[in-house]
């Protein structure tokens, strides 16, 4: 596979540096000692750049007051990773092409990843790999599930996933924390949802009547094999009936879901899954927390101002879990990664009194920063194409030595990408099973 990397350096841009931002710039460190890279990081927020100052050097930390476009053109990287806001995509894409670099976004705008694969379709990419909808959903738990379903002959995926605080009294009656930006939680709650359900498509409002699940229809996560240390913090934070244990092991349920904004990403449109009568994604809260929201979109509020600044005062997520599940109609993959400062126990433990990563970091920067390395040609493992051409028209191959559009799940190993996250999530943190199911989905 090493063709697919034409690299003379391994310069890496981490592009914003909030919440996501800052994790991934920490972890793409971690690895420093395996995979050396040459990191730079930038964000326009003098205040968030002087916060990272304060901490240990991890790389260079260039100038706020120069421009994105500027910063592209004076560092010149190999791979931009994007964690500026999801409404910036295009700029980065076309800067990329400009200046030749590979660009991984964290996705969350379906229609402008639609239209960008048909605008740019025959635009001239002088060697840029732009890698959109990445992260946790879309991206890890995608291209998990494109793996599973085709490599056991499914024909409908349903995905699930929450990000939690562990917690459920966090937030009071939203129950909820902060663990990304709530501008984008907003945003999948206010855009146009996308499934294919029963071999046709449609286009739901994520907080309508048809879309909402409510907590007797979201089947629980029960999870057997727990790690004592696990088990513990279960213990301490879980509230039941959100949480029970068992002799059988802990049940994590009281959960509500609705079909959201972007799950599905462009799945539902892609020609080589034609066969799935089924792809919907399901986006797993506490119950009482689409209750609010739902009040909110009936009367609406949701594009209030007061709504943004009302969700910028809820604590943040930590410590967290991130549920996760895939059910196919023949298999279910289902899992939880839980972070706090017991069982996120690294060495640099402690970074203004936070734990390193949470939880949802774990999940959604891991994936970003394997990817990172693929392209730099530093890890080879997990890059299994699809045959045919993709939603772009051109094969994989061609786009990985000439430049385009990739969507995660059209050249990764959703499994090998899996085991490589799970490998750098504290063994006591995260537990996941997998069966064979021969019930619908």
């Amino acid at each position: 596979m090493a063709h697919f990397a034409r690299e003379t350096h391994a310069r890496v841009l981490v592009m914003g540096l909030g919440r996501m931002g800052w994790a991934i710039a920490r972890q793409f460190h971690r690895l420093r000692d395996r995979y050396p890279v040459d990191l730079m990081l930038y964000d326009p927020s003098p205040e968030i750049v002087q916060r990272v100052r304060t901490f240990e050097r991890i790389g260079e930390i260039l100038p706020p007051d120069w421009t994105p476009r500027e910063t592209i053109a004076r560092v010149r990287p190999r791979v931009i990773v994007h964690c500026a806001p999801y409404y910036t995509q295009n700029a980065y894409m076309a800067w990329a092409m400009t200046f030749q670099c590979d660009l991984i976004t964290l996705g969350q705008d379906t229609p402008f990843v639609r239209k960008a694969i048909q605008q740019y379709r025959t635009r001239p990419w002088r060697g840029a790999r732009i890698v959109l909808d990445h992260g946790l959903a879309p991206g890890l738990l995608h291209t998990l599930a494109v793996t599973i379903g085709r490599d056991s002959g499914a024909r409908s995926v349903v995905m699930e996933c929450g990000g939690l605080p562990l917690n459920p009294n966090t937030g009071g009656p939203l129950r909820y924390g902060l663990s990304f930006s709530p501008s984008g939680l907003l945003q999948e709650y206010r855009g146009t949802a996308y499934i294919r359900r029963d071999g046709r498509l449609y286009a739901l409002m994520p907080l309508s009547d048809v879309a909402y699940r409510s907590p007797s229809e979201v089947d629980p996560w029960m999870l057997s094999d727990v790690p004592p240390a696990l088990s513990e913090r279960l213990r301490y934070w879980g509230v039941p009936p959100f949480y029970r244990e068992s002799d059988s092991g802990w049940t994590i349920g009281a959960l509500e879901s609705a079909v959201t904004a972007d799950g599905t990403t462009v799945l539902p449109w892609d020609a080589r899954f034609a066969d799935w009568q089924t792809i919907e994604y399901h986006t797993v809260r506490y119950a009482g927390h689409y209750r609010w929201f739902r009040a909110l979109a009936a009367q609406g509020c949701l594009d209030d101002p007061t709504v943004i600044e009302s969700l910028q005062r809820l604590p943040p997520a930590i410590p967290d879990i991130v549920l996760f599940r895939i059910r196919t109609d023949t298999r279910t993959f289902a899992g939880v990664v839980v972070a706090d400062a017991v069982l996120d126990a690294f060495p640099e433990l402690f970074m203004g009194g936070a734990p390193v990563w949470t939880a949802m970091q774990h999940l959604t920067g891991w994936p970003v920063v394997w990817t990172a390395l693929a392209l730099l040609g530093l890890w080879t493992a997990p890059i299994r194409p699809l045959d045919e051409p993709g939603p772009t028209g051109q094969p994989v191959e061609q786009r990985l030595a000439q430049g385009g559009i990739l969507l995660p799940y059209e050249w990764l190993d959703g499994r090998k990408l899996w085991d490589a996250v799970c490998a750098m999530i504290p063994p006591d943190g995260v537990v996941f099973t997998e069966t064979p199911c021969h019930a619908e989905t």
